[in-house]
């Protein structure tokens, strides 16, 4: 799979909303001077074209970070980079949502996320996972 394929199924049908105010950790990604090189994909599940949840899995230092800013420039989506997130209980992405976007956009936004019209990308889960208590360390699985 290519990347024009794999951000075309991430950007389908997404409604654009403007972020009100950005955080270090959240936010849009600015264009960037440097060629981006595009990775290969092997798609191992994907039972519908416009899936609600993509989880991209690779070795460290393999372009995960590159590929989510990329992904933020070419969609529009921003980004949640939890490797510069204080620690993960600091502001439940419920909270970075209310700070970022316009309260008359609140509604639409959240609508939007629940019926997968709109996204946000979420970088460093590897961090992130580091950032919490132990017990879900310990391969506790929360939903």
């Amino acid at each position: 799979m290519k990347y024009y394929h794999f951000e075309s199924a991430i950007a389908a049908e997404k409604t654009q909303f403007v972020l009100r105010e950005e955080s270090p950790s959240f936010c849009g990604t600015p264009p960037s001077s440097t060629p981006y090189i595009e990775p290969a994909f092997e798609k191992v599940i994907w039972e519908t074209e416009h899936p609600t949840i993509i989880l991209v899995s690779a070795v460290g230092a393999a372009g995960k970070t590159a590929l989510a800013q990329q992904l933020s420039r070419d969609t529009g989506l921003p980004l949640l980079d939890l490797a510069k997130h204080r620690h993960v209980g600091d502001k439940s992405l419920t909270g970075q949502l209310t700070e970022a976007f316009q309260v008359a956009d609140l509604s639409a936004v959240f609508g939007s996320i629940a019926t997968g019209a709109y996204g946000v990308i979420i970088d460093g889960v590897d961090e992130g996972r580091s950032k919490t208590k132990s017990f879900l360390s310990m391969g506790t699985v929360i939903t």
